[in-house]
């Protein structure tokens, strides 16, 4: 194998080894509680896809997250009822927590359970139950 392929191939799986490393949150939010969503986030890009539910009303909305070891900011944008937000927390742990404001107010709570896939160290934790 010539050198050119040899960095091509080391190149394409450093690529799939970080597009396969992904998050998955159960996330509750609102001023009760009373949104809940799974997102899947994903390392190599930081880009997600928010979708969220209360009863028969459900938001969906592009994401985008930093994180900075135990510290994230999340911009929720192009979101279906225009209610974009802002969430910065902390992780700890497979928990994630922290405060929101968004185009319609704020401070609201939010909080999600981790569980990583396809990366080092992979857990399943189990979601928390629906109330």
């Amino acid at each position: 194998m010539n050198c050119r392929r040899v960095l091509t191939l080391a190149a394409l799986l450093t690529l799939a080894a970080g597009a396969a490393h992904a998050e998955r949150w159960v996330v509750t939010e609102g001023q009760r509680g009373e949104w809940r969503g799974a997102w899947l986030l994903k390392a190599s890009t930081g880009e997600f896809k928010i979708n969220l539910r209360q009863g028969e009303s459900q938001v969906n909305a592009d994401g985008f997250y930093i994180r900075n070891g135990n510290v994230v900011s999340i911009a929720r944008t192009r979101t279906s009822d225009g209610n974009d937000c802002h969430y910065m927390g902390t992780i700890n742990g497979n928990t994630a927590s922290g405060t929101m404001f968004c185009a319609s107010g704020g401070p609201y709570r939010w909080s999600a359970v981790l569980n990583e896939f396809d990366g080092p160290g992979y857990r399943n934790v189990p979601p928390p139950p629906q109330r």
